[in-house]
Parts: structure tokens; sequence; C-alpha cells
């Protein structure tokens, strides 16, 4: 009988010492988080409709920026026109799954020449992976069922469910390990995304995962290196999402995963693209300097329209996108946007994020047809 009680205790000394190892290195690091720069960033954006014969109105549509680890909004964004705050916004929801919310607003147009800009102010924060245990009291930003499901769905970019992406994983051994905890795992996904990869940037590229890792010679932009790392991640089980949005001096798109004990770290996959493994190892820790304006999380926004089909589908809406009423065409449309940044000092207080919609639920005006998007 003592013999027994040895065998058992040392299998539960075993159990416990699997488990340790299992979730070690998530307790073992922490998040810090210090404020980086407050700003104001103002997204300026022409269009031009040379084709169009008249134009009745113009619509835009933009993604709603919120508060995340990485920013604290100061107030609502606004739209201007010729410097002066438009009043004709509203929110909504775009139909995608993941329902995020948008603002319309309705611009007047001169000729056939569309201006305007999307003001945020906003805290913007650094972070960093650090080892050993978050100081006493510190709380961990908790995550949902519902955030868990939506962060380690499958999706028709981030198809790691599929059975290509499947077999290609089982086939380089880019699957999560018996016992791998969240940090090692996380951490060897990063460095086979990054040291598999080459940056390049072609409009209209493929960035569905599947296809980006079945590439013989593998090259893409900012969004497909980070869809690719995020496809690795979500078969692993881990929580994985895709900030998109603005550097404070150009359109991007970045990463962060969701660690036990740890909450949200950010990780940038392209700034790290074939960069010597000890130089991408510490760029996994590094995280966040806090230079990054996030507009929304993750691809696949499905927007109205008057077409027949009521929803068009985009991938991102880093910028906004512009819907003109009236006659002509399309054709040798263009469009031009810039970013301006210009430091806020530093007493400039943040809005109650229950109240970030209040100044867009307002009546839109009656909608027209002929309506052409752009």
């Amino acid at each position: 009988m003592r013999r027994h009680h040895v065998l058992l205790l040392a299998l539960i000394v075993s159990l416990g010492g699997n488990i340790a190892r299992a979730q070690g290195p998530a307790r073992q690091y922490h998040s810090i988080r210090r404020p980086s720069r407050r700003v104001e960033a103002t997204l300026n954006v022409r269009v031009r409709f040379p084709g169009m014969r008249k134009i009745d109105s113009c619509n835009i549509m933009y993604p709603k920026a919120y508060n995340t680890a990485g920013q604290t909004m100061l107030e609502p964004e606004s739209v201007l026109v010729g410097g002066v705050e438009s009043t004709a916004v509203r929110a909504f929801e775009e139909a995608s799954p993941h329902k995020r919310w948008m603002a319309r607003c309705y611009l007047p147009v001169m000729g056939n020449t569309v201006v305007f800009a999307v003001r945020y102010r906003v805290q913007l924060w650094q972070r960093r992976l650090v080892p050993g245990p978050p100081p006493e009291g510190e709380a961990v930003e908790p995550i949902t069922r519902a955030q868990r499901m939506q962060f380690t769905a499958s999706t028709a970019m981030i198809d790691h469910a599929s059975e290509s992406a499947k077999q290609f994983r089982a086939k380089h051994g880019l699957n999560r390990l018996p016992g791998e905890d969240e940090v090692t795992f996380v951490k060897r996904m990063f460095l086979a995304t990054t040291g598999s990869f080459r940056y390049r940037y072609v409009p209209g590229q493929d960035r569905v995962a599947s296809h980006l890792w079945a590439m013989p010679d593998r090259w893409t932009d900012c969004g497909g290196s980070s869809v690719a790392f995020v496809s690795l991640v979500r078969a692993g089980g881990v929580p994985a999402r895709l900030p998109a949005g603005w550097t404070l001096s150009s359109i991007h798109v970045r990463s962060e995963v969701y660690l036990t004990g740890v909450g949200w770290h950010p990780l940038d996959v392209s700034f790290s693209l074939q960069k010597p493994a000890a130089e991408r190892e510490r760029n996994f820790f590094r995280g966040d300097d806090g230079e990054f304006l996030m507009l929304h999380m993750d691809p696949e926004f499905v927007l109205p329209t008057e077409r027949p089909s009521g929803v068009t589908k985009q991938d991102w809406v880093q910028a906004p996108t512009a819907t003109i009423m009236g006659s002509g065409s399309l054709a040798d449309s263009a469009r031009t946007q810039q970013i301006s940044v210009v430091d806020l000092p530093a007493g400039a207080g943040a809005y109650d994020p229950k109240n970030r919609f209040a100044r867009v639920l307002k009546k839109a005006p009656p909608r027209r047809s002929r309506r052409q998007s752009r």
C-alpha cells in the first residue's frame, strides 16, 4: 500500500511539473506599458473623379477607432471639410461577423474632386514583454469567451482550418507541440514566419494565408506577413488578431497575440522579415514603440452599397472609402492620402469610452439614387 502511495505521489508531482512547464513561461513574463506620445493625427484625403459628368453628393465610410492596450482615445474622431468639423455623421455596424463600428459622413462636392480629413486625438503607449511576474496588484486585460472564439476562428483569409493549411503545418513542423507553452510556441511561429518571407508590396496581391505559405518564393507585404503569422498562432489555439491603421508616417498592419498572464502582446512581423535570427528574437520581446494608430482589428469588411448585391467586400479600411452619387464613369479616378501628426500637451484628458458614439448618432441626409462606389 505504501508503495502505491509513493507511486501516486510521484505521478501527481510529474503531472504538476508538466502543467507548470506548459504554463510556466507565460507566468514568467509580463507586459510593461508606458506612455509614448499624445498626438493629433489627421488623415488628409483627396479623391478625383475626372470621368464623372455630374456628382450629386458623396458619402465616406471609415472605421471608428477605440481604446486598446496600445492607445487611449482622447476624444471621438471627427471629419473636417475645409477645416470645419462636419455634423452630417452617423454610426453603423458593418455586416461581417466582427460587426465593427463604422461611421458614415455625407460631404459636399466641389466639381469632380472630394477633399476632406479625419482627425484623431490619441494617447499612444509603448509595450514590452519582460521576464518576471507582474508587479503585485497589476491587472491583466481579460479576454472573454466570445473574444477567444473570434480571435482563434478560421476565416476566408486566415484559413488555418483548411486542409491545405493543415497538411503544410504537419509537413513543416509548424503545429504546436505537446506541452509547449504559449510564449515558446508563439515565438517559434514568429521566427518561422519572419525567416520565411521577403517584403514586397504589389497592389491586389493574394493575402490568403494558405496561398502565402504555399508560394515557392515567399514574398508579401505587412498585411500578408501578419496574416501568415496569425494563421499559425490561431491553429495552435492562441488568440491572435490584426491591428490595421497607420504608423505616424504610413499605412501599416501589425499583429497581437493574447498570452495567459500577460494580456495582448504586439508584434511587428514585417519589420522583422529576413533579419538575423538574434535580431528577430529581440524584436519578439520588443513589442510596440508607441508609434502606431490602430483604426480597426482584422480584415474582411462587408460594407453597404446601392449595388444589386446590397453589400461590397473590402479587406482593409485603413483610410476612408468614398461612395459618390451621380452619373458618368469612375474610370481614371485617383486618390491620394497622407497623415499629418502634431504632438499634444500633456494635460489633454481621455473621454468616457461608454459615450464614444454619442457624437455620431445623428440623422443622415436622405439617400439618393444612381450611386457609384470608389
